[in-house]
């Protein structure tokens, strides 16, 4: 696949071979928090989750461990990042 630099305002050919990559879904948030992206919640056929993945500056993914009680599996909800946390709001539960 292709990214986008944003720093470079160029494209870049995405390396897929032995990567680890969130599963594929729909109705989740993607924060920016920093030089990183957020990815929460969604849903697919074959996926209903709470997991919590990061995009680093690198292009790489990495899923994040929940300190202090995780939010539900949800869908449809939104979210926002405040300083060094992130906020879940609503959606479809389960």
């Amino acid at each position: 696949g292709l990214l986008f630099n944003v720093d470079s305002l160029k494209l870049v050919v995405e390396q897929t071979k032995d990567r680890l990559l969130p599963p594929p879904r729909r109705d989740h948030t993607l924060c920016k928090m920093g030089p990183y992206l957020l990815l929460f919640g969604g849903w697919s056929h074959d996926y209903e989750g709470n997991e919590l993945w990061l995009l680093g500056s690198n292009w790489k993914w990495q899923q994040l461990e929940v300190t202090g009680t995780a939010p539900c599996s949800r869908r449809g909800h939104s979210a926002n990042v405040i300083g060094s946390k992130m906020f879940v709001f609503g959606g479809l539960y389960g």
